[in-house]
C-alpha cells in the first residue's frame, strides 16, 4: 500500500485547507516506501501518510510549509546511504536515496485528484500520469483507465518527459458472519489496507459494524447481491453455522472471486465442501490463517490478516509478471 487511500480519505476538497502532496519520485536502496507513495501535508507538519519510518518527515515538513507560502512545487532529494552521515545514514536505520516531489494540493492536481478518487471508489485501477516541461515542473496531469477511457488536467506544450503510477481500488475483504469475534478480524484487515464489508443475516454485532467500512444485513438468498461481489474479492466465511455456510460457498464457488477463507477444523472444512469444488481449489484457504499456533479471537485475526496480506502480494507478483501494475505503487518512469 503507498497511502493513496489513506490521502484521499483525509482530504476534504470542501474544507479548503492549504495541503501539500509529497509523492515519492524514485527510490535507491533501501526505502521504507517504495516509488509511487504518497504523503499529506500542512502547513504545521504531516497531515496524512508517511514516507519513512521517520528519518526525513521533519525536514519534508519544512519544505511542504515552503511549498506552501510560495505556491509552487519543489523536488527534494535525500541520500540516506551514507553509513558516516549522522542525519540519514546508520544513526537513523535508514539507508538509500530517495526524490520527492512536493506540490500544493490545488489546481489541475486537485482536480485529478477528484477524479482518481471517484474512479478508485467505482473499482477502477488507475494510472496517472505527470507530464513535466523542461524545466522539471509539472504542466498536466493524465489518469488513464484500461479500456482507453482517459481524461486530462492542465496544458501541454511540449513533453520532456512523465512520470506514471498506476493505483488500485482497496483489496475488498467481505465477511460472512459478523459476530463478536469477527470485530479484530476487520479492525486488523482494515488497518493493513482492505476495505472491509461486514455481512450477516443476523443482527451485525456493534463493534463489528463500526470496525467495517460498510454493512450488510440482508437474508441468506440475496446476501451476496447486497454485498455486490467483484471479481478479485476476497471472502472470509466466520458465521459458525453449517447450513448457512455450505449454502454461501455454493453460490461462491462457481464466481470468479479470489480468495474464500473458511474458519474452522480440517474436518469441518473438508464437510463443507464435500461435493461443491475440484479440490485443490488455489482460491480456498481452510483453516484459514498462517500456521503460526493461533489461539484466541486476536491471534486468530493476525493469522488470518497475514494470509490476507500473503495473498495480496503474491497477487501483485502476478501482475507485475504479466507486465501490469505491480501494486499501489509507480509502475514507470520515461522520456516522451
Amino acid at each position: 500500500m503507498n497511502g493513496i487511500h489513506e490521502l484521499l480519505e483525509r482530504w476534504n476538497p470542501a474544507e479548503r485547507e492549504q495541503l501539500a502532496v509529497a509523492t515519492l519520485l524514485s527510490a535507491r536502496g533501501h526505502s521504507y516506501r517504495k516509488q509511487g507513495a504518497v504523503m499529506l501535508f500542512g502547513p504545521n507538519g504531516p497531515v496524512a501518510g508517511s514516507l519513512s519510518p521517520g528519518c526525513m518527515e521533519a525536514d519534508l515538513a519544512g519544505h511542504a510549509a515552503l511549498v506552501l507560502e510560495e505556491g509552487t512545487a519543489s523536488t527534494v532529494t535525500y541520500d540516506m546511504s551514507s553509513e558516516e552521515d549522522p542525519l540519514w545514514g546508520e544513526t537513523s536505520f535508514c539507508g538509500g536515496s530517495v526524490s520527492v516531489l512536493l506540490e500544493p494540493l490545488e489546481g489541475h492536481l486537485k482536480d485529478a485528484l477528484l477524479q482518481l478518487k471517484y474512479w478508485l471508489s467505482q473499482g477502477l485501477a488507475t494510472e496517472m500520469i505527470r507530464i513535466f516541461d523542461n524545466r522539471g515542473r509539472v504542466q498536466a496531469y493524465r489518469l488513464n483507465l484500461q479500456g482507453g477511457t482517459s481524461r486530462r488536467f492542465g496544458s501541454v506544450i511540449r513533453s520532456f518527459w512523465t512520470w506514471s503510477t498506476l493505483y488500485f481500488p482497496r483489496p475488498r475483504l467481505i465477511l460472512f458472519g459478523a459476530g463478536p469475534d469477527s470485530r479484530p478480524v476487520a479492525e486488523l484487515a482494515g488497518r493493513a489496507g482492505f476495505h472491509v464489508i461486514a455481512s450477516d443475516w443476523r443482527d451485525i454485532a456493534e463493534d463489528v459494524a463500526a470496525a467495517a467500512c460498510e454493512r450488510v444485513n440482508a437474508p441468506l438468498s440475496s446476501i451476496l447481491n447486497e454485498a455486490g461481489l467483484r471479481p478479485g474479492d476476497r471472502i472470509l466465511l466466520m458465521s459458525h453455522q453449517y447450513r448457512q455456510d455450505r449454502e454461501i460457498l455454493e453460490q461462491l464457488i462457481p464466481l470468479p472471486v479470489r480468495y474464500i477463507g473458511i474458519l474452522g477444523s480440517k474436518t469441518r472444512v473438508a464437510r463443507l465442501l464435500e461435493g461443491l469444488a475440484d479440490l485443490p481449489d488455489p482460491r480456498i484457504h481452510g483453516p484459514v490463517g498462517l500456521p503460526i499456533g493461533a489461539a484466541g479471537p486476536e491471534q486468530i485475526a493476525i493469522s488470518i490478516v497475514g494470509e490476507l496480506i500473503q495473498d495480496r502480494s503474491l497477487e501483485m507478483a502476478e501482475l507485475a509478471a504479466a507486465k501490469t501494475a505491480p501494486n499501489e505503487q509507480m509502475t514507470g518512469r520515461g522520456r516522451s
